[in-house]
């Protein structure tokens, strides 16, 4: 049964170049797109089932709990990825990417034999772990995708809620030029096994309406994805001792206290005070953070020195909008423009830090990408909470209304 759906995926690699050639050659147009799109909603979703399994389904598929089946899987979809895009363009009259398509093919239906093997000792149960892999290697070109399509009619909770997921199915799954698949098992394991949990939990609260339950898990996933963040961190201290992979952390975490904070104030303005809201202890923790990466102190060996003035001027402008943003923080209309450009000045600001003060090889251990990604679960789990809380509170307040007509 199994290498019945791997096969498939096999036989997709070459009936995409298929519907490509057949558009490009105007032979039954209109049809042969809807198959284009359909094959690449296909592929995917096999890949994601077949990893991340499909429990309840016809085909009752089990999580991969096997780092090198996922590590398998990913360097298949990383074929599979230019192969969609070379398809698209000859589909859009790009002549030049047939040659690409067709060796892009036959490498995707080679490389799809491995996992194929894999999947199938895995669900004989020879496989069920395995040492840890090579960290060296794993790291790829990156960027922060925090954000993903908004479904219409969604809730937005709800979509933020499927955000989450997606940002945690990347730390699982991989992705091109994006995020590494975890390169050891134990840390895989570690995803699956308490990062995943916690998503899972956070979910089930929003889904059943526990306002409280649902800030409390959403307070556990932020000390999980937390001490993730260390974990990486270390392990690229391990692989580049040089690496500033301290204060890199520390900026990247100032992220999640803005966060924090926005969500801090939603439930303030609504006033659901059982929550617990501690809005002065956030601003602490982020101006004490901001002040480490000037001037050194906690976790942080070392501050800006005078020959990073670029640095020391993104510092300055991420110190401007955090102090336009804590003084938007009565009003929600303000706040939330505020908070953007706070994201933004430290976003550009977490690329900086990782630049070595002295002159050096520019190796950038795969923590950091992986962590990067790890930084889009945390700061969706405080979106969705401060979005839960507000809908929640909004509800309320108009039940509240319309009781006194």
């Amino acid at each position: 049964r199994i290498l019945d759906l791997t096969h498939r995926q096999q036989f997709r690699f070459h009936q995409l170049p298929v519907k490509a050639y057949q558009i490009l050659l105007g032979i039954h147009v209109e049809e042969a797109w809807r198959d284009l799109n359909a094959t690449v909603t296909s592929f995917r979703q096999m890949r994601r089932d077949l990893v991340l399994g499909a429990p309840g389904s016809d085909m009752e598929l089990k999580p991969v709990t096997n780092v090198c089946i996922a590590r398998m899987m990913s360097k298949v979809f990383d074929t599979w990825y230019e192969l969609e895009q070379a398809c698209y363009a000859v589909a859009r009259g790009d002549g030049s990417k047939v040659r690409d398509i067709n060796l892009l093919s036959s490498r995707g239906h080679s490389d799809m034999e491995a996992p194929s093997h894999g999947l199938e000792r895995f669900y004989e149960g020879q496989w069920e772990s395995h040492g840890g892999g090579d960290a060296a290697g794993t790291a790829q070109p990156a960027r922060d995708e925090l954000h993903g399509g908004r479904a219409g009619g969604a809730s937005t909770e709800m979509v933020s809620l499927a955000e989450l997921r997606a940002s945690l199915e990347r730390l699982i799954l991989g992705f091109p030029n994006m995020v590494p698949v975890q390169p050891t098992q134990a840390l895989f394991r570690r995803i699956l096994d308490v990062a995943a949990p916690a998503v899972d939990a956070l979910a089930s609260a929003v889904a059943e309406g526990a306002v409280a339950r649902a800030q409390s898990r959403a307070g556990e996933l932020l000390e999980v994805a937390r001490a993730l963040l260390r974990v990486y961190t270390g392990e690229g201290l391990q692989q580049e001792p040089s690496w500033p992979g301290q204060r890199v952390q520390l900026a990247m975490w100032q992220s999640v206290l803005a966060q924090k904070l926005a969500k801090e104030a939603v439930i303030s303005v609504y006033n659901v005070a059982t929550l617990g809201a501690n809005m002065d202890a956030t601003i602490r923790d982020f101006e004490t953070a901001q002040s480490q990466l000037r001037d050194g102190g906690g976790d942080v060996p070392n501050g800006i020195v005078p020959e990073r003035d670029d640095l020391l001027k993104q510092w300055e402008r991420v110190n401007l909008a955090w102090s336009r943003f804590v003084a938007s923080l009565q009003s929600l209309q303000e706040m939330e423009p505020a908070l953007l450009d706070l994201l933004a000045e430290l976003e550009r600001a977490v690329p900086l830090y990782g630049v070595r003060d002295i002159e050096s090889p520019d190796v950038t251990p795969w923590g950091f990408y992986i962590a990067y990604a790890l930084l889009g679960l945390v700061l969706l789990c405080c979106s969705c909470a401060a979005c839960y809380v507000a809908r929640k509170a909004s509800k309320k307040a108009q039940s509240q209304d319309c009781s006194q007509v």
